[in-house]
């Protein structure tokens, strides 16, 4: 059996210009906005002045869990 998950997490400098349909969820007691499209799913964060974009073909529990991890 094939597994096509994968996991990418990105720092960015600059707010990123986040969709509007995302949802806004809480992560560590901060906003954060996830969503899904094209089978995978994405969030967005800041942490300490830094964005922060995880994305993958992963639950919206395991991308929440990796965000919380983050510290």
């Amino acid at each position: 059996m094939k597994d096509d998950s994968f996991l990418i997490i990105r720092e960015l400098t600059e707010k990123p210009k986040v969709p509007e349909n995302l949802e806004e969820v809480e992560v560590s007691g901060e906003k954060a906005y996830y969503g899904e499209t094209h089978g995978y799913s994405v969030l967005y964060l800041e942490k300490n002045g830094v964005w922060v974009e995880i994305s993958g073909k992963i639950s919206k529990e395991e991308l929440l869990q990796i965000a919380e991890s983050l510290g």
